[in-house]
Formats: C-alpha cells, structure tokens, sequence
C-alpha cells in the first residue's frame, strides 16, 4: 500500500481538499462506533474530483467509504485505517468553488424520466432530481413552495438523500409510500472498472428497489430522483391521538400492539408514530399544561405507564379508525387540529429525553418487531434492563407490517456513563435479538451498517454479491460492509475521562 504522502501529493496536485490529520471526529459517526482513523479524509467537490480520486484509489488499491453527512445510526459511514473517507456532502449542492449555493439545483421528471416542470395540483408521479448532497429538509424548503414534500421524510432532516438511500432509511409517509427503495426512480453514480473510474446511470425500478440500502458498498451517488407528492390538505386531513395506560407494562404493549396490527389491516396512514408518557417527559411550568387540547395527554395516574400513538393521513383511509379502537377497552380516541398534531410530533420528537450536558447513545437505535402484539414482552425488557439506570424512553413508528423501537439512554459525556449506557444497551440488544419469543429483527429501519453482511439473509446476500459483482468487481468501495463478522468498536472507550 502506498504511502499517505504520495496519496496527498497527488490530491495537492489536482487541487482536490483533504484534511492531514487522522485524529479527528471523522472517526466516528451518528452510531457512536469507530473503525480508528481513516487512512485520509478528502473532500470532492463535483464529479470529475471523484473520477480522479477513485482512479488513484483504483490504481493503488486502497478502499473506498463514500460518506455524506455522517448522520449514520449504524456504523455506515465509517472507514478503516486502510480506507479514504470520501466526504460527499458537496456533490450537486455547491459552485465551481466548492461553497454551498443557497438554491439548491433541483430539476424534475416524471415516471418516464421525461424533464417536465412542478405545478401545484399536478397529480403525475413526479420525481425531483438531486445532487447528492442535499438533505431533505433543504429539498422539501423548495417543495414548499408549490406545496408538495419528499414522500418519505426522516426524522433527521439534515440527513442527504442520497444517504438515505444508501440505508434504505424510513420515516414520515413510510406507512403510505415504503421506505427509500420504493422512492427512488433514478441513480447516477461513480463506478469503479478496469480503468479506473466510470460514470453508470440506473433507471430499471427493480434495480434500484434492490440497491436501496447497499451503504455505499458500490459507488459513489452523484445525483439521484426522489418521489415528491403534494402536501395533504388541511380539510381533508385527519389527525387522532390514541392514548392508554397501565400498571402493568405487558398489558400496556399487548393492548397497543394489537390494535396496530388491527389498525395495519384495516387503515392507511403516512404518520404513524408512538411515545411514552413519564413524570420527567415536561417540567412542571411547561406550557403544555396549560394546553386545553393537549394536556391530558401528559397527565396519568401516580403506579401508571402510558403510551400514546399518533396518527396522521387523508381521512378517506382513516374513516374506520375509530369503529377499530372501539374493540378495545381502555383506548382513549381523541381527534386534534393540524396544529395539535404538529404540536404532538415535536414532543414525540423531543421524547428521546434529551437533557444538558447528556448525549442520547444509539446503541439500541431501532428494533424491529415483526408481530407488534409482542410489544409488551420486548417493553417489559426494556424497562427491566434500563429503567432507573439512565434517563431515556421507548418512542417509535408503525409500518406497513410492523414497529420500529428506539430506546435512547441519556448519558453524560465522561467516559465513565459512556461505557455504563454503552453496556446496557447491548444487553437489551442481545437479549431481544437473539431471542425468538420477542418476534424482532436488528436496525431494519436505518439501515445494518457495520453489520450490513451478518444480519441479511441468504436472498440478500446473494443480491448483494451480484451487484458488486457488477458495479463494483474490483471491491474498491466499503468492502469491510460485507464480512460475516465485523469490527464493531464503541467510540466511548476512546474517551480519557
């Protein structure tokens, strides 16, 4: 392997930014987890900086991990000590001199791929078509305008979209719309072939169904086309708050999680999401007390536990909602204003328990269960194993065919609550993963990063190694993303007090 010298004289040579130093952020991400210092940290600006770079990279065999803005969950954006870090976040979004343009370059197609213009009311599948580097909040600020969104918006609206759909990532309109894979209509990426570097261009919606997800294990997004839809009105709108609550945790999840079963069946929603209401979640002069639409939200009896679910879609697919939660004893049906609603989703956001001075850990940042009338076995862990022992609560989603669990712990930032939040959530973790009864799958919802290989199944495999296989044979980029038994490193263990 070449020397990190040579690899910078050349990078000086053709102009292209990097960073000297190895003992930087840049070893880690959003996950917490570390694979040490890249070999070097370089930043390209526009296509032909990457063509020169994977063709040095290529030539000299040293690997390749694309990274946008490093708002990975799992470890995707990780590289080793032998790879480049490639920060992507400029692609698409800056001018020839590397600065960030305050209007994003956004052109659109429709499902031929045809260039055509984004009028309000325009009922079309349209897709806009964007640099790599632009976040979906920054898109849908655009969107606004003509009063249409990204289908498919993550909670982290800083995140770019073309990390999004390296993860395959969800969120608000995945009940509706699916998640990254069933919105992406078009992708053009940075290759690596026997001369060094090529530019592909994929259309084939199967194709692309079946890259969602690939964490940058076959190329370099430049520019890719992501579904847009119109804004839902507000009269045809239909916002209800589901709440119940318990002395006894299993009842609670087992009520809860069998209506959303129930609820999957029979409704259609594009928000779908769920808290936990505890003594700590507002202060006592918040003034969500003094909300006389949402405050019994907030209030439950002293021995309780409260879950509230909250749903959001067009009414035509909620019509029934409210014939369904009849079925069940002890579900409180409430109906709330647009505003209420939007009110609800920060609080929901801000549930994770952030708090000053602490750092919410991603150690158990998604679970999966595949048989939501299970969520009170896999709660009643969760607060066995981390009740009491560090700030945090259950939030999530529902899915087309399941939920999503994030449990944060709330640790501050010495070395010390670092290990102890670190430790507990790969406890819980490995007690629910590995334990059948609890019906669960691992990260299924920001992607598998470090453990993209181990935890797919045969089919999946079989399709990665034949989309390397043709976009990437000579296993230049993220080739650490497919081995059976990854490196998996907590950066906390790094801190020295």
């Amino acid at each position: 392997m070449i020397e990190r010298q040579e690899l910078f004289d050349y990078l000086s040579e053709e102009k292209i930014k990097f960073h000297e130093k190895r003992d930087t952020h840049f070893k880690s991400d959003a996950s917490f987890l570390t694979l040490g210092n890249p070999f070097a940290i370089v930043f390209p600006k526009n296509e032909t900086e990457i063509i020169k770079l994977v063709t040095f990279a290529a030539k000299h065999e040293i690997p390749i991990t694309p990274r946008a803005m490093g708002s990975s969950t799992a470890g995707a954006a990780l590289a080793t000590e032998e790879t480049i870090l490639m920060i992507v976040d400029r692609i698409g979004v800056c001018d020839k001199w590397g600065m960030r343009k305050r209007k994003p370059e956004i052109k659109f197609v429709d499902r031929d791929l045809n260039p055509t213009e984004l009028e309000e009311g325009d009922d079309r599948e349209l897709y806009a078509v964007v640099g790599a580097g632009l976040s979906t909040d920054e898109l849908d600020k655009f969107l606004k305008q003509k009063n249409y969104h990204t289908a498919v918006v993550p909670s982290s609206g800083w995140s770019s979209i073309s990390g999004n759909f390296a993860t395959n990532a969800g969120g608000n309109g995945t009940p509706k719309y699916g998640t990254f894979k069933d919105v992406v209509g078009y992708l053009k990426m940075i290759v690596a072939d026997e001369n060094g570097a090529k530019i592909v261009e994929i259309t084939d919606k199967n194709k692309i169904e079946k890259m969602g997800g690939f964490q940058g294990t076959l190329g370099v997004i430049i520019e890719l086309g992501v579904l847009v839809v119109p804004i839902l009105k507000s009269e045809d709108t239909a916002n209800v708050v589901l709440s119940y609550e318990s002395t006894d945790i299993v009842t609670l999840g087992e009520v809860m999680g069998t209506l959303i079963e129930d609820t999957q069946k029979n409704c259609s929603f594009l928000n779908a999401e769920f808290l936990f209401i505890d003594p700590l979640l507002l202060t006592d002069d918040d003034p969500l007390w003094e909300d006389q639409e949402l405050s019994d939200f907030f209030k439950m009896g002293q021995e309780n536990k409260k879950m509230l679910i909250l749903y959001q879609g067009e009414k035509s697919g909620m019509d029934n909602l409210e014939d369904v939660v009849k079925k069940y004893d002890g579900i409180v049906y409430k109906s709330i204003s647009v505003a209420g609603m939007n009110t609800m989703l920060k609080v929901r956001k801000a549930a994770t328990g952030k708090s000053t001075n602490r750092v919410a850990l991603t150690g158990f940042e998604d679970i999966y269960v595949t048989k939501p009338s299970k969520l009170g076995i896999v709660l009643e862990k969760i607060f066995e194993i981390c009740e009491g022992k560090l700030p945090g609560r259950p939030i999530g989603h529902q899915y087309v065919d399941g939920i999503v669990i994030h449990y944060r712990p709330q640790a501050r930032v010495i070395k010390e609550d670092y290990l102890s939040a670190w430790n507990l959530t790969q406890e819980l973790t490995e007690e629910i993963i590995n334990n059948e009864k609890y019906y669960t799958n691992k990260r299924m919802e920001h992607g598998l990063g470090l453990e993209l290989y181990k935890l797919s199944d045969d089919q999946r495999r079989q399709e990665l190694a034949d989309l390397k296989s043709e976009f990437d044979p000579k296993n230049l980029f993220n080739p650490h993303l497919l081995l059976e038994e990854p490196r998996i490193e907590f950066v906390g263990q790094h801190l020295k007090i």
